[in-house]
């Protein structure tokens, strides 16, 4: 993997919105954390935000241009946290410039960027991950083993649920100033949405369990015209009610939801229940601030099992500060970077997903099943 690059690894991060300063900024400046992350550059657009955010967490330099800081800071490793739409291009330079990329979700909007990615990363020897890593929780991790093991008996189907109304209420959008007032726009235009920012957490939990899909049938559509925004009004322009029923092969099913609606309280979002002919298993947060941090499987027909050890990526003193399993991806790719390992399957899987959406997609417009053409090997997945 060319030069050999040690803890802290030196890290630029991209993108200064709602989930940086909520949540990856406050992980980053913990200290166990400097010992693995030197972080030297932010990154944004806005640049009194990137400004702030520099002064406010001691960061050597600010950008409001990839391009600048790719030429200017001493960087090892890039975090890409922006929009969907602008993940291959800004990926495809970072990788082109010789440094280790961090993708935060999806990797991609279409099969053909996700694949081409992976092929740089490859040929230039260079680790790219891209969130959401489902497996790395142990959570998933046992539901993955208790099927395996047949403690439901043969798997029939499964029911993924991630219904979000939309960012426009989240913690950091309804401030004052630059830091405090991020515009969530993006999020209802091409190349984003329901499926393609929350849909693709379960499609990595679902497929890391049962493994490849093998075909994709899908209704899709937009219910609502706009959304509002601190009073102003947001023009809708990606579908906002999908629904996706995923073939595994043998007769396995799955329903997953990808819709701008509220969730429930029962069945919220995030939520996963896999039915079989001998049990069921019912995958949920118990954290209702957390409700994608999956740590309770109740084995209907068996026992429960609750997590509080999330592994390595995840120390205690991190679990509190918020989306700790974003947190978890990063620290994962960091250890990749600095041991030399090069976690392919996982960029495979990536690509699979993206896939899944494009033809659940291609799926809705024509009223046909549409076959999926790649896969990863989901046992290659487990830490």
């Amino acid at each position: 993997m060319g030069r050999d690059i040690q803890y802290p690894i030196n890290t630029g991060l991209v993108g200064l919105g709602v989930l940086s300063q909520t949540s990856l900024l406050p992980h980053f400046a913990t200290e166990d954390t400097k010992k693995k992350m030197n972080l030297v550059a932010v990154c944004d657009i806005d640049e009194l935000r990137a400004k702030q955010t520099a002064e406010e967490y001691h960061i050597p330099e600010y950008y409001t241009s990839l391009d600048s800081m790719l030429k200017q800071a001493p960087l090892d490793a890039v975090l890409l946290c922006t929009p969907t739409a602008i993940h291959y291009n800004q990926a495809k330079k970072s990788l082109n410039a010789g440094l280790h990329v961090y993708l935060q979700k999806p990797i991609a909007t279409s099969s053909a960027q996700a694949q081409n990615l992976i092929d740089i990363a490859k040929n230039q020897n260079l680790v790219m991950v891209a969130s959401p890593e489902q497996i790395i929780n142990p959570t998933f991790q046992k539901a993955r083993q208790l099927v395996l093991d047949g403690a439901i008996g043969p798997v029939f189907w499964s029911l993924c649920v991630t219904d979000h109304p939309g960012p426009q209420l989240e913690e950091g959008r309804l401030g004052e100033g630059p830091k405090n007032k991020v515009d969530p726009s993006w999020w209802f235009k091409k190349g984003a949405g329901p499926v393609y920012n929350m849909s693709v957490y379960t499609l990595h939990a679902i497929t890391s369990i049962l493994g490849p899909v093998k075909n994709v049938i899908a209704l899709s559509g937009q219910r609502l015209a706009h959304k509002e925004w601190m009073g102003t009004e947001i023009k809708v322009e990606i579908d906002d009610n999908t629904l996706m029923l995923l073939d595994f092969g043998n007769n396995i099913f799955s329903m997953v939801s990808g819709c701008a609606a509220h969730p429930g309280e029962k069945v919220s979002w995030g939520h996963m229940s896999i039915f079989g002919a001998e049990g069921a298993l019912e995958i949920y947060s118990t954290n209702p601030t957390e409700p994608n941090f999956m740590n309770e499987i109740n084995h209907v027909g068996g026992k429960k099992y609750t997590f509080d050890d999330f592994g390595p990526y995840i120390p205690p003193n991190h679990t509190t500060i918020k989306f700790p399993f974003i947190y978890g991806d990063i620290m994962h790719f960091l250890k990749c970077v600095s041991e030399g390992e090069n976690p392919q399957e996982f960029g495979k899987q990536a690509c699979h997903v993206v896939e899944v959406i494009e033809k659940a997609y291609r799926s809705a417009s024509t009223g046909s099943s549409q076959k999926i053409s790649s896969g990863f090997e989901a046992e290659k997945l487990v830490p």
